[in-house]
C-alpha cells in the first residue's frame, strides 16, 4: 500500500508538516528541503525542520513547480533560515516574480486556510505563521543540473514538463530515491485511483511520465499524501500511465457526449473525483482550476476546438 507518513521515512529521507500537504528534507552535508507547501502549515515544516536537523539550518530548498501549494510557506522558512539558497526552474522564477502570479498565490492560500479552518492544516494562530508574501528564486536550476547532497550521494535535476511548463524532479540515483510531486500523479486519499496532473499538455504529461519510468527507483515521494517504498515504487510510475490514458478515454467520450462543452464534462468530471471525496481534499477554488486545465489539454490533444482563455500560471 502507498504510505501516508509525516517523519522519518527512511535514512536521512524526511516528510515535513503534513503528508498532505508535504514538504521534504533530504539530509546530508547539504540538508535540502524540496517545496514549501502552504503558508498556513509553515509553523508544522519549521518545527520538524528544527527537530530532524537537530538545530543545523538546511543549505538550500529546491522547488519543483510554482503552485502556490508548493510555494506557499517559502517566505516563513526564509526568514527562519535568511541565507539558504532557494533553486527553481528559470520558468519558475519568471512567473513566481509576477506580482500577478504572486497576489494569485497569496489569494489562494487564504482560500486554502478557510477551506482548511478547524483542522490539522490551520495553524494561522501560531506566531511562526506567516501569510504569503512572495520571494526571489536564487539559483536557476536545468535538465543536467547535479547537485551535492554529501560526499556519497547527488541530486539530480530532471525537466518534467506536463503538470506545469516549469517542473523539476529530484532524483537520489545512488538510494535510487525520486522526488516526483505531482509529475507522478496524485493518489486520491482513501483511493487507489491516480490523478492524471496534466495541466498543461497531456502529451508533454506523458512522455515526462514516461522517462521517469524508466528510473531505477525504490522510493517515490509524490506531491500529495503519499510515498510509495520498494516494488510498490517500482511499479507505481507505469500505473500512473495506464490512469493517464483512461482518464483521456473518458474525458474523450464525456466531451463528445456533451458536445465539448467544457463546464459540463468539468461537472461530470468533479461528481465523481471530488464531490463525494471525505477530508483531506484539494480545496474547491483549486480543484477547478486544474480540472479545467486537465479537460482542456485532453480537448487540445484530440484537435477539438478550443473554447476560452487557459488559466494556467506556471
Amino acid at each position: 500500500m502507498p504510505v501516508h507518513k509525516r517523519g522519518p521515512i527512511a535514512e536521512d529521507v524526511y516528510v515535513l508538516g503534513n503528508a498532505g500537504m508535504p514538504a521534504f528534507l533530504l539530509d546530508g552535508d547539504r540538508p535540502t528541503l524540496i517545496d514549501a507547501g502552504l503558508d498556513c502549515l509553515a509553523p508544522a515544516y519549521l518545527g520538524d525542520i528544527e527537530r530532524f536537523l537537530a538545530g543545523r539550518p538546511p543549505s538550500r530548498l529546491l522547488l519543483t513547480h510554482s503552485h502556490f501549494d508548493h510555494v506557499g510557506a517559502a517566505p516563513a522558512l526564509l526568514r527562519r533560515y535568511p541565507g539558504i539558497e532557494v533553486g527553481a526552474s528559470a520558468r519558475a522564477a519568471e512567473v513566481l516574480g509576477k506580482p500577478s502570479v504572486r497576489a494569485m498565490i497569496r489569494d489562494l492560500n487564504r482560500a486554502a486556510t478557510r477551506f482548511f479552518a478547524g483542522t490539522e492544516f490551520d495553524l494561522t494562530g501560531d506566531a511562526e505563521y506567516e501569510p504569503f508574501t512572495g520571494f526571489e528564486v536564487t539559483r536557476i536550476l536545468e535538465e543536467g543540473d547535479w547537485l551535492t547532497l554529501s560526499p556519497e550521494s547527488t541530486l539530480q535535476v530532471i525537466a518534467a514538463p506536463g503538470h506545469t511548463r516549469d517542473f523539476l524532479c529530484y532524483y537520489v540515483p545512488e538510494r535510487r530515491i525520486l522526488v516526483a510531486s505531482e509529475a507522478g500523479g496524485t493518489i486520491l486519499p482513501h483511493s487507489d485511483h491516480i490523478v492524471s496532473e496534466h495541466l498543461v499538455s497531456y502529451g508533454q504529461y506523458r512522455d515526462s511520465l514516461c522517462r521517469l519510468a524508466e528510473l531505477p527507483t525504490d522510493l517515490i515521494l509524490l506531491g500529495h499524501h503519499y510515498h510509495l517504498v520498494g516494488p510498490e515504487a517500482r511499479a507505481y510510475l507505469e500505473r500512473s500511465l495506464e490512469s493517464s490514458q483512461r482518464f483521456h478515454e473518458w474525458v474523450a467520450v464525456l466531451l463528445t457526449a456533451e458536445n465539448g462543452r467544457l463546464e459540463r464534462v468539468m461537472d461530470r468530471v468533479r461528481a465523481e473525483e471530488w464531490d463525494a471525496r471525505p477530508l483531506p481534499k484539494q480545496p474547491l477554488a483549486a480543484y477547478l482550476l486544474n480540472l479545467r486545465e486537465r479537460v482542456r489539454c485532453v480537448r487540445d490533444d484530440l484537435g477539438l476546438r478550443a473554447e476560452g482563455p487557459a488559466a494556467d500560471a506556471g
